[in-house]
């Protein structure tokens, strides 16, 4: 699992993207579950998922994200595309545990 020192530079590398952006979901999406990972935000199910402290507990909130973009259209009514955001925060958690 990244170090907190390396997961919040990555997070701090994304918020500069982001000054470019405001509106990017996949952005905000990394940002968010990033601070999941260090202990600044919810769980990016939204469920009420601890901060992470080890790799089995990443696991866990990649499962429920990967059931969640199954039963998600890929793009929601207003064409915004739900995938991409859920993509986001499954390679972010990859990440988070090294592989």
């Amino acid at each position: 699992m990244q170090t907190r020192i390396a997961i919040l530079a990555r997070q701090q590398s994304i918020a500069d993207n982001q000054d470019q952006d405001e509106d990017d979901d996949v952005g905000n999406a990394q940002y968010e579950t990033l601070g999941w990972a260090a202990g600044q935000s919810a769980s990016p199910t939204g469920n009420s998922e601890p901060t992470p402290t080890h790799n089995e507990d990443i696991d866990k909130v990649i499962a429920a994200l990967k059931k969640e973009r199954e039963d998600l259209p890929e793009f929601s009514m207003f064409r915004d595309n739900n995938w991409a955001t859920i993509d986001a925060q499954v390679a972010e958690l990859e990440w988070l545990k090294g592989d």
